[in-house]
């Protein structure tokens, strides 16, 4: 049984035919609290109430009562035996009035029934139910006072129980009072650690127990007080131990270990029930000892639930003391009474009350006599408002049974101060908080709570707008003083936090709502939400422009927001409000500003900043598209170009947008808009045969729709006029003699300006060549001139042709015969043998003018089906000499700007590669396909290369000179660039290799109709028939349409080289390969810095390189790049256009240099388009940066492909102006 059984309150239930009944249950020593209904207040009329108490066999019910107050007789109060209220027979008592019960049942169960009338009612009643025993116990019940009351030492252990009084000799350990009286004359029992060892044993067994099992309740229950104290504790064991045993026979029933306490004065209270127990057994202390001295273990007042003699019962409103008394829990500022009862008396009892040690008078004593003849004696002290200042105090009750000892328990004042709010307090690290504190958003803000003088310890709570955070409990145990109890919250605050409220709430179990609290209300500073911009991301340069920022739910108000362009503060002006957003704030910032086109594509930012600091919140508006009218880049210098020329001028506009052809040309003065090409703003004009009609100022117009339309500035084309040969070319018989002749012509077209003419000729059949020596002074204004210092008889060719400011006009000839000298006719006489040399000469010089006849008639036919063709295009006719074509008709060019973009992706084909060694044994070599001037390819069959048993056709690419290391260590270069890639639909496959020793090979797939070059040169010798689509051996028509496609090939592989860094060695048809469904692939490649490095040791060794397909800065400066490899291609667009044809082709190696470092690009072929030709002038622009990018080339080739047959016209195609070579027909050659 414990220390503390608290009194059950009795609730009532209605029961039948309007009863009110409730039924109580009560264990030993434990007692219930029953009132009246409506108690302090009155009850209620017309009641009838019963109580049935029932509590273990042989013991009885006392009831007394601590207040009573009803109406006389007429409301009374009955109790009795047993449960049936209506039996009158079992009636104790009958109380009324001001006259409360204190009666005792004669057995376990009692009735109690209240009744009440109509009329008048009062405050009622407050009665004490307490079960209490009924008969004589077993002598077990021991206090030290009088020696060890038949309790003996065990002889199994190691050491002794000792009784002392006060302190034990060590200190630092054991009791300093005794628990019986509570002071230092008190005695108690304990085990001396000091001399013993750790681990040591001491055993105190308890007399016989002798239970009656026929009377005695199953369980057998006692209690004891105990001290442990002390730093090295050992432990505290309670046995229960069979009649002839020891404790190693036993159970444990209740075990300590350590320190339990941190005061000498504390006694620790234990009650233990044994569950059926054996009817004859004993109880046994073990006192351990622990590892130092500090180890004094002490109990004192051991009780049993039944007793030998009379016994004090004492109890309070709470709680049922054992008779050797307890403690009494009290809260500060209520009252406390105190009942002390000794029952089973011959005689009463008179009791003395004390509190600390200082007497007082009870409210009241009685004695009440049962049936059977014996008293019970009652007492009953009331202290009432009990304060602090009570804590520890002693209230003791003191019995003096007639003719007996006299007998008193005590109980110690435990005086319960729940936390007041005065002595409450909330704060964080700055001090106490007022009303509301301010907090960071994110950041952790920790909390304090401190209050004061409780006790016990408070539990402070924590909650956030009045919902539960967390509960901070204090340990158990410690000190019975006043006790001052912090606790620390923590809180990562919120932007939903704002505005809530953070309390404090202390308590402890006495406390009563409302509990005591602090609250602070919390101010969550933070930025507001990620900015939002409006506004139109349309704008028109120089118009003003809004753009609105708002960041909602900030705090404070002194947020901001700041505005900027790639990283600088934008310009325009700036308006700026703050309003209130629920409890926050709502910022909103306005831009205005007049956009220039140089902040088209801009990304304008706003940004949330606090002071100078911003705050990574940020919003980007844009790419803004700011609209502008074309703005022009200057034109070129005025031109002045010769009359037949080919003339291209370009200009190109900035402007957004950019609709199609919102560039167009127009010549001054004139409203018609000239025909042009527009690309990605730019236009190109070409005046193509220029006549000197076309003369004159040129612009372009802008019109994108944004005003106002705008005008380039204007170049002035003057077109230079070389004279029209000379007409009517004739020799004047009458101005012909035997040393001399005369020659007239007719002077035709002088270029609009001064022409002057010369006379050359050359004896026919002894001299091929004009003597520039024998050539005529300039002849201003004449159309006769005679030659003279001829010889006679002789056949002479005498040319004719005009000269201007502006250059030289072709050459009309014509052949005359001086007339013999007189002396011939004397040869006549000399005689006839003569007559045969004569004939001999008139037949060579028939012959002679034959020939010449013919060649003259062949150049007139020639001609006039030129003018033929070029009266159809409108194009003005000129004289040129065929042999010259090439170096005449250079184009004035200026440099092509083209946008610059990253290579393409493609889709490519997912080709299986094996990419292995293979033995040199699975090659069987048919034959060579080609030389060049560093590799062979060589066409075998690989056995098992692609399938097993299969010979399969491959190519074999080796070294011209496999004793070269050079050339070994490039294809080994070549290889390895070959083997990092992956696969392409345009470049030959990479199907193994053979390289443990010399020669290397490189395998590759076989193509099916082999290398550009190859078919270009058989499509071209069948062109001289004329047919929309060429036929070769692939069996497949060439068609417009298919060549750009094939173009296009070449581009996409080189866009995939380029991507992976690598060059091309040598970009020209013979090393590009034609496939099935002439799918062109590309072989000869390496990577940049190989191929760079290569090229620069076969120039600096004088090496042959293939120089017509070489940049302009690869063969001046040994520069080799992607864009290097462009102008390459576009040589090779020319070959492809031409159907094969060399590069410049009247041009030897060095005139080739000369003439393209000075700005000549090879003319435009007559039957290819002008746009197809831009590209190609484009692919040659002098400046590496200003070329394409293979995309862009592939994308031009295909925005082409759908209207082939306009690009390219093969009807028109002149074979013959693309057979024309210097000697010397090596595609290598050295710079």
């Amino acid at each position: 049984m414990g220390t503390h059984l608290f009194a059950i309150v009795v609730s009532l239930a209605v029961s039948v035919r309007g009863i009110l009944s409730s039924n109580v249950t009560l264990g030993p020593y434990e007692t219930a609290r029953i009132t009246s209904p409506s108690y302090p207040n009155n009850y209620g009329n017309n009641l009838n109430i019963i109580w049935v108490i029932q509590t273990v066999e042989h013991w009885r019910i006392h009831v007394i009562a601590s207040s009573f107050n009803t109406e006389s007789s007429y409301d009374p109060l009955r109790g009795g035996d047993g449960t049936d209220s209506a039996n009158s027979t079992t009636a104790i008592f009958v109380s009324s009035g001001s006259r409360g019960p204190d009666a005792v049942s004669n057995g376990p169960v009692m009735w109690l029934r209240f009744t009440s009338d109509y009329i008048i009612s009062s405050s009622g009643f407050i009665l004490w139910a307490v079960s209490v025993p009924s008969q004589s116990s077993l002598d077990f019940n021991c206090t030290f006072e009088d020696g060890l009351c038949g309790w003996t030492q065990s002889t199994d252990d190691d050491s002794n129980w000792t009784l002392d009084s006060g302190g034990t000799p060590s200190s630092d350990t054991g009791p300093s009072i005794d628990k019986t009286i509570g002071s230092t004359i008190g005695t108690y029992c304990y085990y001396e650690a000091t001399g013993r060892s750790e681990g040591d044993r001491a055993v105190l067994v308890s007399p016989v127990v002798a239970r009656d099992i026929g009377r005695s309740p199953s369980n057998f229950c006692f209690s004891f007080w105990y001290s442990m104290y002390g730093l090295s504790m050992g432990t505290l064991n309670v046995y229960g131990v069979p009649i002839n045993g020891s404790i190693d026979d036993g159970e444990v029933v209740f075990t300590r270990s350590g320190q339990q306490t941190t005061s000498s004065r504390t006694w620790l209270f234990q009650s233990i029930c044994l569950s059926g127990p054996a009817p004859r057994f004993k109880v046994a202390f073990e006192a351990v000892r622990g590892s130092g001295y500090t180890s004094d273990i002490a109990i004192d007042d051991l009780v049993a639930s039944v007793f030998s003699s009379v016994t004090v019962l004492f109890w309070d409103s709470t709680t049922i003391f054992p008779p050797v008394g307890g403690i009494s829990h009290i809260v500060e500022g209520e009252d406390q009474s105190f009942l002390c009862q000794v029952v089973d008396l011959q005689q009463g009892a008179s009791f003395r009350w004390t509190v600390d040690y200082q007497e007082v008078t009870p409210d009241r004593s009685s004695s009440l006599r049962d049936n059977s003849g014996l008293y019970t004696s009652t007492s009953v002290l009331t202290l009432p408002v009990i304060t602090s200042a009570r804590h520890g105090k002693v209230v003791q009750c003191h019995a003096q049974p007639t003719n007996q000892y006299p007998l008193s328990t005590v109980a110690t004042i435990y005086v319960k101060v729940p936390p007041k709010q005065s002595n409450l307090s909330l704060y964080d690290s700055d001090g106490i908080l007022g009303v509301s504190v301010s907090v960071v958003e994110g950041a952790p803000k920790a909390f304090f709570c401190t209050v004061k003088l409780t006790r016990p310890a408070a539990t402070i709570q924590w909650l956030l707008n009045e919902a539960n955070q967390m509960t901070d409990t204090p340990p158990s145990g410690g000190s019975d003083g006043l006790m001052d109890t912090t606790s620390s919250w923590t809180l990562v605050p919120s932007r939903a936090n704002h505005g809530q409220r953070v309390k404090c709430v202390a308590s402890t179990p006495e406390s009563e709502s409302p509990l005591p609290s602090v609250t602070v209300t919390l101010d969550v500073e933070g930025p507001p939400d990620t900015p939002s911009i409006t506004g139109s991301q349309e704008m028109t340069e120089n118009e003003l422009a809004q753009l609105v920022c708002q960041a909602d739910l900030g705090y404070p108000n002194d947020w901001g927001l700041v505005w900027s362009t790639g990283g600088l503060p934008a310009q325009g002006s700036l308006t700026t409000a703050v309003t209130t957003s629920g409890n926050r704030f709502k910022f909103t910032s306005t831009l205005n500003f007049q956009p220039a086109r140089t902040n088209n594509g801009d990304m304008i930012t706003c940004s949330v900043a606090r002071g100078s600091l911003t705050q990574g919140l940020t919003e980007t508006f844009g790419p803004i598209n700011v609209k502008y009218p074309p703005y022009f880049s200057d034109l070129e210098t005025p031109r002045t170009v010769s009359e037949g020329d080919d003339v291209m001028f370009t200009c190109r506009a900035d402007a957004n947008p950019k609709p199609a052809r919102f560039i167009t040309w127009e010549k001054v003065g004139s409203p018609n808009t000239l025909s042009s090409v527009y690309s990605n703003g730019s236009s190109s004009l070409a005046l193509l045969n220029i006549s000197r009609e076309q003369a004159g100022r040129y612009r372009c117009r802008g019109d994108n729709g944004v005003p106002p339309v705008v005008y380039s500035s204007q170049i002035n084309v003057t077109v230079r006029f070389k004279p029209r040969p000379p007409m009517d070319i004739l020799i004047q018989q009458g101005g012909l003699t035997s040393d001399s002749l005369t020659i007239a012509w007719t002077p035709t077209n002088d270029g609009g300006e001064e022409q002057w003419f010369y006379v050359n000729h050359r004896e026919l059949e002894s001299t091929a060549d004009f003597d520039p020596a024998t050539r005529s002074i300039r002849l201003y204004n004449v159309s006769m001139f005679t030659v003279v210092g001829l010889h006679p008889d002789t056949a002479y060719e005498v040319e004719v042709y005009a000269e201007n400011a502006n250059g030289v006009s072709g050459a009309v000839k014509t052949v005359g015969t001086t007339k013999r000298s007189s002396l011939a006719h004397l040869g006549y006489i000399a005689g006839m043998s003569v007559e045969a040399l004569i004939l001999l000469l008139s037949i060579i010089t028939n012959l002679v003018l034959c020939w010449k006849w013919r060649i003259t008639t062949k150049q007139e036919k020639q001609q006039r089906a030129s003018e033929s063709r070029r009266a159809k295009t409108g194009a003005s006719p000129r004289v040129v000499e065929v042999t010259e074509d090439y170096e005449i008709m250079s184009i004035p060019m200026r440099t092509i700007q083209a946008k610059t973009a990253a290579v393409a992706e493609s889709t490519y084909d997912n080709i299986a590669e094996s990419q292995v060694t293979i033995s040199r044994d699975q090659l069987t070599f048919v034959r060579e396909l080609r030389q060049g001037a560093f590799r062979k390819l060589l066409l075998a069959k690989a056995e098992g290369i692609e399938l097993p048993g299969v010979a399969t056709p491959v190519v074999v690419k080796t070294t011209q000179d496999e004793n070269d290391p050079s050339e070994k260590e490039s294809l080994m270069q070549e290889l390895m660039s070959m083997k990092a890639l992956t696969s392409h639909a345009n470049i030959a496959r990479l199907l193994g290799y053979c390289v443990d020793k010399d020669p290397v090979y490189v395998i590759v797939e076989n193509v099916a109709h082999g290398t550009l070059k190859e078919l270009l040169t058989e499509y071209a010798d069948q062109s001289e028939q004329v047919y929309d689509n060429l036929g070769g051996a692939a069996n497949i028509p060439l068609t417009p349409r298919t060549l750009l496609s094939m173009a296009k090939d070449v581009a996409e592989g080189m866009a995939f080289l380029a991507s992976n860094t690598c060059l091309h060695k040598d970009l020209e048809s013979c090393n590009v390969f034609v496939g099935e469904e002439m799918v062109c692939k590309l072989l000869d490649f390496g990577y940049a810095k190989d191929v760079a490095h290569l090229r620069k040791h076969q120039h600096q060794n004088q090496g042959l390189v293939p120089l017509r397909w070489m940049a302009l800065e690869s063969v001046l400066d040994d520069v080799y790049t992607t864009k290097s490899d462009v102008w390459s291609f576009g040589i090779l667009l020319w070959e492809m256009i031409t159907l094969g044809a060399r590069p410049y082709p009247a041009l030897n190696a060095k005139k080739v240099v000369t003439k393209v470092k000075s700005g000549y690009r090879m003319p435009h072929p007559s039957h290819c388009h002008v746009q197809l030709y831009q590209l190609m002038l484009e692919c040659w622009a002098k400046n590496p940066e200003a070329r394409p990018t293979f995309a862009t080339v592939s994308e031009t080739l295909e925005g082409l492909m759908g209207k082939a047959n306009e690009y390219i016209a093969f009807e028109s195609y002149q074979a013959h102006l693309f057979k024309t070579a210097v000697s010397g027909g090596s595609d290598y050659e050295k710079i």
